[in-house]
């Protein structure tokens, strides 16, 4: 009898305290409100079904979706008795993972958390789970918190451009620049505009205006800027990441210059130009434009090499009859990102060779000067190498004047068989003229047809 009182309370007691015990559960708010650049609290709070657990607690949070979006947040909470403050490390992979930290206390249920200096793209739908040590007891929150940012006390106006860009000639530029804007949930037009030399005076080199278009990972828009070479510029950018960016194509040295954007909404008021200019830098190999000669009033010659590059380059020539040291002047005109190299006084016939360097590359040229003898015949002592180089145009010279030869021969016999067989057909037979002489008695002679 006794037993069966004992296991009687014993049962009771379990009843007790089974029918007590509460599921899974999750409690967010729905809707936290805030302030750009204030920080917000996200709340989660939540029940699980294990008694007096004293393990590790996983805080998880994701937005987006509850189990598919991107971890924002994610720390292990060691268990610690009566502790009244939790800090715990965001093990997160974001970039920006520094802005989320933690601010529960898993004693109380809480895995609650706090993103600091708050921005417009923050606004999203945010998802927390709690996780035991053992995997399988684990909850998600099914309703989402959605933190709405608040126009009042937003950030300003305000856009955000590197210092310098640098490129190599003939490959393409991104120009980055990005916004914000006072304007809550703004949805409509946007105009950009892209300046050289000057924000406001500037020669306008791009302008597009951009519809608004939800969710578009790729704007395209045509540039209707009146420059004469206004398809040397295309949109790079995404308004609705507030990114305006261009790129140029084709880059040349001309497009070093300062450049500058401008974001207007459909309000005209509603406008923001870049105060900081980026600076755009374009460097590439040398390239020699000319080698040529100059002849000055005293009758000296000059020998003149001008190369276009960035950095400037070097400039060092070889004569083919001298192994002495060449003196040159040279003349820089970075305007134009030109270097000239000139020796002058040249008095005898050579190859020049010009050779321009600077850190991305080099190249050469040669030019053949003639000096006339005193017959005014052109006298040139030609170098092996300007043999072998013009070796194979000679003998293409020669094969040509060979073929124009025979072609003139032809042409000659043809037109003597035609003249000839155009007398056979076309003339008429006569009497052929006989002419003789006879002697008279008197010792005269008269001719007779």
């Amino acid at each position: 009898m006794t037993k069966l009182f004992t296991v009687g309370v014993i049962l009771l007691v379990q009843l007790y305290h089974g029918a007590g015990k509460t599921d899974w559960s999750i409690q967010v708010p729905d809707t936290v409100n805030v302030e750009s650049g204030k920080s917000a609290r996200l709340p989660c709070t939540f029940t699980h079904p294990i008694d007096d657990y004293r393990g590790n607690i996983t805080v998880i949070w994701r937005t987006g979706n509850t189990f598919h979006g991107p971890v924002i947040f994610q720390c292990v909470l060691p268990y610690r008795e009566s502790a009244e403050t939790y800090t715990c490390n965001n093990l997160a992979t974001t970039t920006d993972k520094d802005r989320y930290l933690f601010s529960g206390n898993p004693n109380d249920n809480d895995i609650s958390i706090e993103i600091v200096n708050i921005r417009d793209s923050d606004r999203n739908e945010y998802f927390c789970r709690v996780q035991l040590e053992d995997p399988s007891h684990a909850y998600s929150s099914q309703n989402p918190i959605n933190l709405q940012v608040n126009g009042v006390g937003k950030a300003d106006w305000s856009i955000h451009v590197p210092d310098t860009v640098n490129t190599e000639s003939g490959k393409s530029a991104k120009l980055p620049c990005t916004f914000t804007h006072p304007i809550d949930d703004y949805r409509g037009d946007i105009t950009v505009i892209w300046r050289t030399g000057n924000a406001f005076n500037g020669p306008v080199i791009f302008q597009c205006v951009l519809p608004y278009q939800e969710s578009a990972e790729t704007y395209t828009c045509d540039n209707v800027a009146t420059s004469t070479d206004k398809h040397h510029y295309r949109f790079s950018g995404n308004p609705n990441n507030n990114d305006i960016s261009i790129e140029i194509i084709n880059t040349k040295y001309g497009d070093i210059n300062k450049y500058f954007c401008r974001v207007q909404l459909e309000d005209a008021t509603h406008a923001y130009s870049s105060a900081k200019a980026i600076s755009l830098q374009v460097h590439g190999p040398p390239r020699i434009l000319s080698l040529s000669t100059k002849f000055y009033e005293d009758k000296e010659v000059a020998v003149i090499c001008t190369v276009e590059a960035e950095p400037a380059p070097t400039i060092t020539w070889k004569i083919s009859s001298s192994c002495q040291p060449i003196l040159q002047s040279l003349r820089h005109n970075p305007t134009q990102h030109l270097m000239i190299g000139e020796i002058q006084n040249i008095t005898s016939s050579a190859n020049y060779t010009c050779i321009a360097i600077n850190e991305h590359g080099r190249d050469e040229k040669v030019f053949q000067y003639l000096l006339a003898n005193s017959a005014g015949i052109p006298v040139l002592e030609k170098s092996e190498a300007l043999k072998r180089e013009l070796k194979p145009l000679n003998e293409a010279v020669i094969v040509l004047t060979l073929l124009c030869i025979a072609l003139l021969i032809l042409l000659f016999i043809l037109g003597y068989k035609y003249r000839v067989k155009g007398k056979a057909t076309n003339s008429t037979p006569r009497e052929p003229n006989i002419f003789f002489a006879y002697r008279k008695l008197d010792g005269s002679e008269t001719e007779v047809e």
